[in-house]
């Protein structure tokens, strides 16, 4: 489970979707920015990109119509959980 590096309180999940290159995760508890590295974010994107596509296929094989966007609510589901059971935070400088 992801917790803060700076007060070890654990994160809320749903708060990942927020996160990006611009905004950084903030910590209700304490306050202090973290944000993912580099590396697992890619490999993150990758992992997602290919969940998508395994998705779209098998749900358009098997369903056919809106398979597409199911595939999609279902990676966005997915994305959080693995950032909060996989990943970890790395504090962010203020400069």
């Amino acid at each position: 489970m992801t917790t803060c590096p700076n007060c070890s309180a654990k994160c809320n999940p749903l708060k990942f979707l927020q996160v990006t290159k611009w905004t950084p995760y903030v910590c209700p508890s304490c306050s202090a920015r973290s944000d993912f590295p580099l590396k697992q974010s890619i490999i993150l994107g990758l992992a997602a990109g290919l969940l998508l596509g395994i998705f779209s296929y098998l749900l358009a094989k098997f369903i056919g119509g809106f398979s597409v966007i199911i595939a999609v609510i279902l990676v966005i589901t997915i994305i959080p959980l693995i950032q909060y059971y996989f990943m970890y935070l790395e504090k962010v400088d203020d400069s």
